[in-house]
């Protein structure tokens, strides 16, 4: 009994990995995002990164800034700015849930200026594509929709980001 006690409560399936922890942050919800499809479904994690090669990111989401960048075969997630980025993002994290539930579209989100996007007509047409590929890929997944949901509850707790 003090042992399970001990270890906590149990964690959604695809938390369970020793060397993963629960994200505290958009970017360590999409950092495990990113990991749960490579392992899970390489082929759509193959497309995300493909889509994002050449197209270096910088992310404010609330207060928070961490840059998205392919190196290798790698979708890397880093907190912090990148000197060279092309695309710069703007939003907060309820606007990253609305946009993954499917209850807004970036268009939509752009159109009531809740999400800002700076880049040239390729790379936004690029991330655009990277969306939707991980889009696909999680409604089919439920480790990615269990990630999800947590990161949703953490996004209710921890209020907007704005």
């Amino acid at each position: 009994m003090r042992d399970s006690l001990a270890r906590g409560p149990a964690r959604p399936a695809g938390w369970s990995n020793g060397r993963h922890r629960r994200p505290a942050s958009t970017a360590g919800f999409l950092r495990r995002c990113l990991e749960v499809l490579s392992d899970r479904d390489p082929p759509s994690y193959d497309q995300v990164r493909r889509h994002l090669i050449g197209t270096p990111a910088q992310y404010l989401v609330g207060t928070e800034r961490f840059t998205v960048q392919v190196r290798g075969d790698r979708v890397l997630v880093r907190p912090g700015t990148a000197a060279a980025t092309r695309i710069d993002v703007e939003t907060s994290a309820s606007d990253i849930v609305h946009l993954l539930d499917g209850t807004s579209s970036m268009a939509e989100l752009v159109d009531r200026d809740l999400l800002r996007i700076r880049a040239d007509a390729d790379s936004l047409l690029d991330l655009s594509a990277a969306v939707r590929a991980f889009s696909d890929a999680a409604v089919g997944s439920p480790p990615l929709q269990q990630i999800f949901e947590s990161y949703r509850a953490w996004v209710l707790r921890h209020g907007t980001g704005r």
